[in-house]
């Protein structure tokens, strides 16, 4: 008898984009019950003329499949400094990683809005950086990446928001005896990089430059440099789509001009929206797979409850094969904390009473067609295409002139936009997730009742942005 509650999931991220890579132990994910892998086998059924009505037999089509599956937002026992679960599927959907530091401030510090991507210089002490999130008056924290030197206690922070934003300068202070905090941010990245290392280089060449058409001599792959190399270093580059991958120690030449040429010390490896292999493993019994994936995700922030991810791949799919579980590594998850208990703000200023929130990043997942599959798929990955950011939230109705700044039926009326942050757990542990939504717009607004009889309201979100920035998760 095979228990469905053994099933592991292991997910990896592949060394070359569509290529399968064998998952192990140290790849299983700590995921909700119960995982699963749907592979979608297409079939060809023929009709040829005959003497009789029996059918002839179907051939193979398409090979694909699909996995979802349910993670809580939990940090590592190790700290902050190992990555936390979902790290990996979040990267896997388009997400960027960032590593950043946060800083607590005084009380109303803010003199206006900070708007993400913001610079800021600190007296005394000289310390720059660039911020993460869009702050507001009534803010005690905020979230940036340190440039130079390093952010003290008391001492004034002058912020200069971007252009878009008429480049309005800003300040806070710190509060007194303060301790900057180790964090990540993830926000949505639509780059699709992969990278390798290279030596000087040879024949006379003088490097590449970001934008050179490169081509593997060996491999035949292409592709478009992302950075300037002039010597030994790491390329980055986007892969042409469609052909072979570059391989470990060949000749890789500057299609423009061809005595210049740098040699690989390595095979490519993703660095930025990754494909994974993800697998399936039934207690002891069959293992399923599908390679080439990537996905997209919900999380839900319910009262009383943790917050919780959905993710939902689509890939190529892996012929079933026999195998057994893997020796499960422990428990290394913290246990996560819930949404009670948090802060959760409209537009700084307006706490909503709600049971129920989430935020749906609306990744559009595409096949990458290609006959050239070696296992018969006819996909060589999955991408992502186009992107719909949405939410919802189902706040207690309260009087429009009760909360001036935020008087919820109008800004739906006006497609008014407001800021969601929604931070769960008591922060400085590296078990603290907050959420972002730097610009919300209620859609069609409906009202409801509660099981107790409370009036509420139903508010459908889109989220918008200004670059890669709708959703903004924090790890603290």
């Amino acid at each position: 008898m095979q228990l469905l509650r053994k099933t592991q999931l292991a997910a990896i991220i592949e060394t070359q984009e569509g290529v399968y890579q064998a998952p192990s132990s140290t790849d299983l994910l700590p995921v909700l019950q119960t995982p699963s892998i749907e592979l979608s086998l297409d079939q060809i059924d023929r009709s040829t003329a005959r003497g009789d009505l029996t059918t002839p037999l179907a051939v193979p089509s398409f090979r694909g499949g699909k996995c979802s599956f349910q993670m809580e937002a939990q940090g590592a026992k190790a700290g902050i400094g190992t990555l936390p679960a979902v790290n990996l599927p979040l990267l896997a959907c388009g997400m960027q990683r960032t590593a950043c530091k946060r800083v607590t401030v005084a009380a109303q510090s803010f003199s206006a809005q900070v708007y993400h991507g913001a610079t800021f210089v600190q007296a005394t002490s000289g310390a720059t950086g660039t911020v993460l999130g869009s702050y507001l008056p009534g803010d005690l924290h905020f979230y940036f990446v340190p440039v130079s030197g390093t952010v003290d206690a008391a001492h004034t922070i002058t912020f200069t928001n971007p252009t878009a934003y008429g480049g309005s300068p800003t300040v806070a202070t710190p509060n007194a005896g303060f301790a900057l905090q180790d964090a990540y941010c993830w926000n949505p990245d639509d780059t699709q990089q992969s990278q390798i290392a290279v030596a000087a280089p040879i024949g006379g060449g003088g490097g590449l430059t970001t934008g050179d058409e490169i081509v593997g001599l060996t491999s035949g792959a292409r592709g478009i440099a992302r950075n300037a190399v002039a010597g030994t270093g790491t390329l980055q580059f986007l892969r042409f789509p469609g052909g072979p991958h570059f391989s470990a120690s060949e000749t890789i030449q500057k299609s423009s001009d061809a005595t210049k040429f740098v040699t690989s010390a390595g095979a490519e490896t993703q660095v930025k929206n990754p494909s994974l292999t993800l697998m399936t493993l039934h207690d002891n019994t069959i293992r399923k797979a599908i390679k080439g994936a990537r996905g997209t995700f919900k999380v839900d922030l319910n009262n009383g409850d943790r917050p919780v991810f959905t993710f939902d791949f689509q890939g190529c799919g892996v012929q079933v094969v026999d195998g057994v579980t893997f020796a499960w590594p422990g428990d290394t998850m913290l246990v996560p904390n819930v949404v009670t208990g948090g802060k959760i703000t409209f537009d700084a200023l307006y706490p909503p009473n709600f049971s129920k929130m989430s935020f749906d990043l609306g990744g559009k997942l595409s096949a990458r067609e290609s006959p050239n599959d070696s296992t018969g798929t006819g996909y060589e990955s999955y991408i992502i295409g186009d992107r719909d950011a949405k939410g919802s939230v189902d706040p207690e109705t309260v009087r429009e002139s009760l909360y001036s700044s935020f008087a919820a039926q109008a800004k739906a009326w006006f497609k008014t936009p407001f800021r969601i942050r929604a931070r769960c757990g008591p922060g400085g542990d590296g078990n603290t997730f907050e959420f972002m939504a730097i610009q919300a717009q209620i859609t069609s607004p409906k009202e409801g009742e509660r099981a107790q009889g409370l009036m509420m309201s139903d508010f459908p979100l889109v989220l918008r942005g200004d670059g890669n920035d709708e959703l903004l998760i924090f790890q603290s």
